[in-house]
């Protein structure tokens, strides 16, 4: 589809207009109220003010889409509709006449037709103002209605198109006393005829203003809009912050989102950038060669910048620079974000254009964005990464064979990304169904399958029809590693029952097979039936003492519900049969901290380090044991030694024990540490609300600005929480 008719909502229907507008519903009752309240011998005239991609042209027309369906409405009303842009009107005569031409292409009728033909050969400015008039008079005594006049840009038509004033004054003084007209306009902001006292149209107009969306539940509405209903809520925050909140960039990006994961839609931006490429383009060749290159200059520096800032990077003289600014500002292209005295600093207003610039431009340069956008969004989403991978598949398995090898890579490198029981769900939860494909790689077909399992390949369903009867115990037990395989982490309960019902009945056949307690074990723990967990793997651990995998689940649960002593217990007795296993050291060290034993955690942590050097789930808990010892030096100097492929700068984990470093006071030494580590490329929001801590003022891009004031409301929440923590004088 056209982009143009895509994001132009006066392309669509009424029906569809109204089942679409889902946002704004604020400003739409107050635009109708002022509509129904206006039957007097004066009209209240109505002003929606909002940068491009607000939303007003969506306004306006659902505001004419309910007066035509709204009998009470449609009985005293007639919307006539403009276009988006009427650039041949420069003078009130030309106004009327332009709402002439409008009553004929909207009603098709050959008197208006013939009508407007016949004033378009009117050579005075003055008769064609009355000529005009007088038709649109007349039909709306015909109809017996008045006429609501929807007019977009009117910024543009009255500030730039009509250049005498006394046809903006003409304007005024019909509208003001003519009770069969009410105008319905839109501006992107507000402008010098509406502001300055010794103009027509000063206050003449209820302002409405379309301000950014700051509501996730609005912007889960709007993303729903493109199919994309199954979003979790925390991946809006990032939306909102990326896209200021502009319901048009909302859309562009949901439209996206509905195609590919969240994740792959967030760290692979540039095939969104080159899918719209012709939607970015269009705004930039509409501009001035000279605003071009002032707005491009503002675009390629992402950050805000004043006059002077734009005028170097520009080559060209502050005074000209500051007049292009100007004239951006009031197309709505840019926009002021802050003012130091006389100084203004300012911003591209819809920020994918600084991406697209950067992207389009740069190249391997747009790092400083990737690593922006990386770091929202895995500070926002935490573990919500299954249906991504999921979304990722069912697309894969609807290509063409020569379209699907990046979703392979994709889905490796999010093997790679995941944590091991987030890698196990992934795959529960999603090889059943790629496993199918054909062209599967060979690698990644050897990683994720148990070659050696000829039920691997079983669908679940198969597995559970499976007569056990005819089994041998071999091949009993091989099929329940299939199926536990299968249901890894599976958030079905209703299957996870099944399963459990086909292991009660194995464990009744085979009750002398410690296999078969463990693998109701696992089944129940699934179930989140800990207790009942924990009997089957002790009767497993009573037939086979030394089935170290039954210990070292039951020593998990047993850490889960907060029996941390029996857990260390069995730790020990694991690790006594199987020494370098790190995830047992790691858990030793949970329960220890549990305890409050914190010395003796680090202890183990060391030990799972040692043999397993820099995994990111181990080194955060060493970080956070050392914070809860006090040991602040060694907490910061351990994370700013750490090296970047360790990829804790990929979890949570980071940006929260720097949370409660600042907390007790230090945040300078931290940020010292790590600006200077080899994570500074992928944490500058986090670097940014440590200065922000400091009291320091910072400038930089908007989107990190609001990731690192969460970040800082996190640091005085803690702080707020925890007596002990002080801010540093």
């Amino acid at each position: 589809m056209d982009l143009t008719m895509k994001y132009n909502p006066a392309f669509l229907d009424d029906e569809t207009l109204i089942r679409t507008f889902v946002v704004r519903h604020r400003e739409f009752d107050a635009v109708v109220e002022v509509v129904r309240e206006n039957t007097g011998e004066a009209n209240q005239h109505v002003l929606v003010i909002g940068p491009r991609g607000s939303g007003k042209s969506t306004l306006v027309l659902r505001a004419a889409a309910e007066i035509r369906r709204d009998e009470a409405l449609a009985a005293q009303w007639y919307p006539v509709v403009f276009g988006e842009e009427s650039y041949g009107v420069t003078n009130a005569g030309e106004f009327w006449l332009e709402a002439l031409f409008q009553i004929a292409e909207q009603t098709g009728e050959a008197r208006w037709h013939e009508a407007h033909a016949e004033l378009q050969q009117e050579p005075d400015a003055v008769r064609l103002r009355g000529r005009a008039l007088a038709q649109l008079m007349d039909f709306a005594d015909e109809r017996g209605v008045r006429l609501l006049l929807v007019v977009e840009n009117l910024h543009q038509l009255v500030g730039s198109q009509m250049d005498d004033d006394d046809e903006t004054w003409a304007l005024r003084k019909t509208l003001q006393t003519e009770p069969r007209l009410m105008l319905l306009g839109t501006a992107t902001q507000r402008f010098d005829q509406i502001d300055d006292e010794k103009q027509a149209l000063y206050e003449f107009f209820r302002i409405v203003h379309l301000d950014p969306l700051d509501s996730l539940d609005e912007i889960a509405d709007l993303w729903a809009l493109a199919g994309s209903t199954d979003t979790p809520r925390a991946y809006f925050r990032p939306v909102e912050i990326l896209t200021g909140g502009n319901p048009r960039l909302i859309r562009i990006l949901s439209e996206f989102a509905a195609r590919t994961s969240f994740r792959e839609l967030m760290e692979n931006l540039v095939h969104l950038i080159d899918e719209h490429t012709e939607y970015f383009k269009h705004h930039l060749d509409k501009l001035a060669p000279k605003e071009r290159k002032v707005f491009v200059a503002l675009a390629d520096r992402w950050d805000p910048g004043t006059a002077r800032d734009i005028a170097e990077a520009a080559r060209m003289n502050v005074s000209l620079a500051s007049a292009q600014l100007k004239r951006l500002e009031e197309r709505g292209a840019v926009r002021v974000i802050d003012q130091r005295g006389r100084t203004k600093v300012y911003q591209v207003a819809e920020r994918l254009y600084n991406i697209y610039h950067l992207m389009r431009r740069r190249g391997q340069a747009s790092a400083r964005v990737r690593g922006a956008v990386r770091f929202m969004v895995r500070y926002y989403e935490g573990e919500r990464l299954v249906p991504a991978v999921q979304a990722l598949v069912r697309e894969a398995c609807g290509l063409a064979p020569e379209h699907r090898r990046d979703h392979y890579l994709a889905y490796g490198e999010l093997l790679n990304l995941a944590e091991p029981e987030l890698r196990a769900r992934i795959v529960a939860e999603t090889w059943a169904d790629l496993n199918k494909l054909s062209d599967l790689p060979n690698e990644l077909n050897h990683r994720v399958e148990h070659e050696t399992n000829p039920y691997m390949t079983y669908s679940l369903e198969s597995l559970l029809e499976i007569d056990l009867t005819t089994l041998s115990l071999p091949e009993t037990l091989q099929r329940e590693i299939a199926l536990i395989e299968r249901f890894k982490e599976s958030p079905s309960f209703h299957l996870l029952t099944s399963l459990l019902a086909s292991q009660d009945q194995i464990a009744s056949i085979i009750p002398s097979s410690p296999d078969a307690h463990y693998n109701r074990g696992v089944t129940l723990s699934k179930l989140r039936r800990y207790e009942e967990a924990i009997d089957a793997y002790d009767r497993a651990l009573h037939l086979y003492p030394n089935h170290v995998d039954a210990l070292y689940n039951k020593s998990v649960l047993l850490n889960d519900i907060d029996r941390n002593e029996e857990a260390l217990a069995a730790y020990d007795r694991a690790l006594s049969l199987r020494p370098d296993d790190p995830d047992a050291h790691n858990n030793r060290g949970v329960a220890l901290a549990h305890l409050n034993n914190f010395e003796n955690a680090l202890i183990a942590f060391k030990h799972s380090l040692q043999l397993r050097p820099n995994d990111p789930g181990t080194y955060n808990n060493w970080v956070k044991a050392l914070v809860h010892l006090g040991r602040f030096d060694e907490a910061i100097e351990s994370l700013s030694m750490m090296p970047k492929n360790t990829k804790l700068s990929s979890t949570p984990g980071l940006p929260y024990i720097s949370v409660q470093l600042a907390a007790h006071g230090q945040t300078a030494d931290l940020l010292n540490r790590l600006a200077d580590s080899p994570l500074a490329p992928d944490i500058e929001p986090l670097l940014v609300a440590l200065r922000m801590d400091l009291g320091e003022t910072v400038d930089v891009a908007q989107e990190i600005e609001e990731v690192a004031k969460d970040i800082l409301a996190d640091i005085e929440a803690f702080r707020a929480t925890h007596p002990e923590a002080e801010k540093e004088e």
